[in-house]
């Protein structure tokens, strides 16, 4: 994982440095997509599975 970053829950942490250190609203935008956005919550999926012993 990224460290520093546990969960989805945290990414607007993430946003907030990204406008710190000077990314435009539309860089942040194309990363932000709906692809990786879909892809942190299914990782986060397998992790509360893992965690629960399934």
């Amino acid at each position: 994982g990224v460290e520093g970053w546990n969960d989805a829950a945290e990414t607007f942490n993430v946003t907030l440095e990204l406008v710190r250190r000077g990314y435009t609203e539309q860089q942040i935008g194309m990363l932000w997509s709906g692809n990786l956005l879909r892809v942190l919550d299914e990782v986060q999926a397998v992790a509360a599975e893992i965690q629960a012993g399934s």
